[in-house]
């Protein structure tokens, strides 16, 4: 083997990822979950509320052969993978909103072994890796968005697992890995969203930074893009037969773009009586949400070429709540605690990068852009907590082994 190749090599995995701490921590996570499905059970609160009744309502109409069918009509632009999958369920416990949030559990259970997985691989620390797997189990964001039947587990799972292939791609150069990352980030894709423009800016970044470092990456870089795409045709090929257009694309940027833009937006109601405006002036053609979808995008560049100043200071206020907590709403001391503990994630992530093995930058580069592109995204379109959720295991990845390397240099200090 090559010099090169060994540095491009991961770090040594070691005993097996599945330790009795690690277990201990799942049957942790598990419980949290539960309690916290429970607790909210008693209060009345979800599991069928906001975009959980949408998603509720597709996968009802799946599980009962009805189509992809929500308020009579089959061009919904929610992109399809978790309700899919919510109606397999569905099929077998009947529309029961309480085994889908068991669903949800089971899911962040994966996400919590994904976590640990990647930050195993990223770090060569088993201590790193319950570390992390602990810190996303008892993270309070991570575990409210179990309670209702929201996309964040699936979404993070499946992120965290492409950010491993990815990190696995690029120091490996197999196109095997490029396979699994460009399927992982189409199903992604499929199920929020949010990473639909990540991968081919990054595998061009990628290209032009490394070239063709290590042997082979650039067949395995092409790989991951054709998967990528190729995973998306299917359902974008029924929308367009279906509906005459790609609904879950074309009719969705807009009502983000503006309802992030708004610069009276404050990460909470929406401004109905604007956009009630939209539609009276649009006419009949309202009726058409890829009209709607165009009227909104470009009212909203509009708005913020009138506003720049308004709309600086509203992409801060967005930053600070995809990095942080929204500092308005009610119990302020616990938002402020959840913001200092986020303060300190994010020192510790920076002690953590420091730290890592060598030749661990081409994996820190995709951990990192991955993060970067999710806070650019959500900052200049809309975030709230639970949208910027599934970031969170990326810096806690980071943040565990500056942690545990801090405790084991003041241990040998000390010793």
């Amino acid at each position: 083997m090559s010099a090169g190749a060994r540095v491009a090599s991961p770090p040594a995995a070691g005993p097996g990822l599945l330790t009795v701490r690690l277990v201990l921590i799942l049957v942790l996570a598990l419980v949290v979950r539960v309690g916290a499905i429970g607790y909210a059970h008693q209060r009345g609160i979800g599991p069928v509320i906001g975009d959980a009744i949408t998603y509720h309502s597709l996968a009802r109409h799946l599980a009962a052969g009805d189509g992809y069918l929500n308020q009579g009509r089959y061009d919904n632009p929610h992109p399809p993978l978790y309700p899919f999958l919510l109606s397999l369920l569905y099929r077998v416990t009947g529309p029961n909103p309480i085994a889908g949030a068991g669903l949800q559990v089971a899911l962040d259970l994966c996400g919590t072994l994904a976590l640990a997985w990647i930050t195993r691989r990223l770090t060569g620390s088993r201590a790193s890796a319950e570390l992390a797997a602990l810190m996303f189990a008892l993270w309070p964001g991570a575990i409210m968005v179990n309670v209702m039947l929201y996309t964040e587990p699936l979404f993070t799972l499946l992120l965290v697992l492409a950010v491993g292939t990815g990190m696995l791609m690029e120091r490996t150069g197999s196109v095997r890995w490029g396979v699994w990352t460009g399927l992982l980030l189409g199903l992604s894709a499929l199920t929020r969203q949010t990473t639909l423009y990540f991968l081919i800016p990054y595998l061009a970044i990628a290209h032009l930074v490394r070239r063709g470092r290590p042997p082979g990456i650039l067949k395995a870089r092409i790989a991951a893009a054709l998967v990528f795409v190729l995973a998306l045709v299917p359902w974008s090929a029924r929308e367009k037969i279906v509906n005459g257009r790609v609904t879950w694309i074309q009719d969705y940027s807009g009502h983000n773009l503006w309802i992030g833009n708004h610069v009276p937006y404050s990460g909470r109601p929406l401004d109905r009586a604007v956009l009630s405006g939209v539609y009276r002036q649009l006419g009949p053609a309202a009726a058409d949400d890829q009209v709607v979808n165009r009227a909104l995008a470009q009212l909203a560049i509009r708005e913020m070429r009138a506003d720049p100043v308004g709309t600086a200071i509203l992409w801060v206020k967005k930053f600070w709540r995809f990095m942080f907590v929204d500092p308005v709403g009610g119990h302020p001391w616990i938002r402020v605690a959840l913001t200092l503990g986020l303060a300190a994630v994010y020192l510790a992530a920076f002690r953590g990068a420091r730290a890592l093995p060598p030749g661990s930058g081409p994996a820190l580069g995709v951990l990192l852009g991955m993060f970067v592109y999710l806070a650019g995204v959500h900052t200049a379109t809309l975030v709230h907590i639970r949208l910027a959720e599934p970031a969170k295991p990326l810096a806690f990845a980071l943040a565990a082994h500056g942690v545990t390397t801090w405790w084991s240099r003041r241990a040998k200090a000390s010793g």
